[in-house]
């Protein structure tokens, strides 16, 4: 089910991430909760690049980080977009990671530069887990 959600005309990102949060929510015991801002709509193929990210990073953080609780943000104004995932997990240290994980963040990577965005991963040994998606979106209509 996870891997076959996908943003369309009728579920915007702030939906498909809600439905994934209440099946990480069911499944995990984690506390997830999700904030949004959500003013106009982009291009489909950039808002299923985002859902990708949010999707990567929510799992990640169910899987790896031991997180009691993981907060996801999207904004989305006439100017700028703003994807956060945070968790309150147990971190990694910087460039340490396991083959299945690394996979994961350059992917993560990869779909951020494809739609002009910039990734931040932030995280320390016992402090949690941040993955942030900023991308100016000014002059980028939905399709």
């Amino acid at each position: 089910m996870d891997l076959r959600t996908d943003v369309s005309i009728e579920s915007d990102v702030a939906a498909v991430i809600t439905s994934l949060a209440g099946r990480v929510e069911r499944r995990s015991g984690i506390s997830v909760s999700c904030a949004f801002d959500v003013r106009r709509r982009l291009p489909l193929t950039i808002e299923r690049e985002v859902w990708r990210i949010a999707q990567e990073a929510l799992l990640n953080s169910e899987r790896h980080s031991r997180a009691s609780r993981v907060e996801v943000t999207w904004i989305c104004h006439e100017e700028v977009a703003l994807l956060e995932v945070t968790d309150d997990g147990i971190g990694m240290h910087a460039g340490v990671s396991t083959g299945q994980e690394r996979y994961g963040l350059v992917g993560m990577r990869e779909r951020a530069d494809s739609i002009g965005g910039q990734l931040d991963v932030r995280s320390s040994r016992g402090n949690g887990t941040a993955v942030c998606l900023r991308m100016e979106v000014a002059g980028r209509c939905a399709s």
